[in-house]
């Protein structure tokens, strides 16, 4: 399951702009959007589902509909890795961050 983890109090606030160009801003600091298309596509469905879990076979599915399971998953690998990325650098300014700020599986 993929799900963007639960605010904590005293944590920053995330705001991901979604209409026009992808825009996220983190304790009103802009960060701009992933630079990968696809943590692009995973950030985006996972704002407009916050809240709810959502398989991983899902996303495979809505994303990646004509690709082997396989590639499907590797997709899918790539597109959390970068997004983790970028939300732990972007809420810590380093390379590991709390699950607060991440994407959990």
């Amino acid at each position: 399951m993929l799900r963007l983890a639960p605010p904590i109090a005293g944590e920053p606030t995330l705001v991901v702009r979604c209409l026009g160009r992808l825009h996220v801003v983190a304790a009103g600091r802009p960060l701009g959007s992933p630079v990968n298309r696809r943590a692009r596509s995973v950030l985006k469905y996972l704002v407009l589902h916050r809240g709810r879990s959502t398989p991983r076979d899902v996303l495979m599915d809505l994303l990646w509909p004509d690709s082997p399971p396989q590639a499907a998953r590797n997709n899918l690998n790539v597109a959390v890795h970068g997004l983790r990325r970028f939300l732990c650098g972007a809420t810590s300014g380093a390379r590991t961050c709390s699950s607060s700020t991440a994407v959990t599986c």
